[in-house]
């Protein structure tokens, strides 16, 4: 009877300690989520910054070679003219260009996060044997 009641123990500290793995696991998932989520947010963010900041930059380097197109074309109408088509060649390149351009180095981004999320779980899970 002995045995049996510690084996009963043993089975229930077992199952007790299965239980907080599972708990520490979930913990885990949902802070690597969050470092995810917070890198990709913060690049977003800078990215926003950034692309506002250049199209003030933009417009009034537009403006301003507008005025010097106008100047050498002898019609101010004609001048911006010339600069709503140079701008229209630009939205068509870049539009063919999508792929190369925008969507392949924003799934190299998210993917790079998401790949060293994973090695850095490969790592930390062979440092516990290691320590021994």
């Amino acid at each position: 009877m002995f045995s049996n009641d510690k084996n009963i123990e043993i089975i229930a500290s077992l199952g007790n300690e299965i239980k907080r793995y599972i708990q520490l696991r979930e913990k885990q998932i949902k802070l690597d989520a969050t470092l995810i989520l917070s890198q990709l947010l913060a690049a977003i963010a800078l990215a926003a910054v950034i692309i506002i900041l250049l199209g003030a930059v933009l417009l009034v380097l537009t403006f301003a070679l507008s005025s010097i197109v106008a100047s050498w074309v002898g019609s101010e109408a004609l001048g911006y003219a010339l600069i709503a088509l140079a701008y229209a060649l630009l939205a068509a390149l870049i539009y063919f260009k999508r792929n190369a351009w925008i969507k392949e180095p924003i799934v190299r981004f998210v993917s790079a996060l998401l790949v060293k999320n994973d090695e850095n779980e490969t790592n930390e899970a062979n440092e516990p044997n290691q320590k021994l």
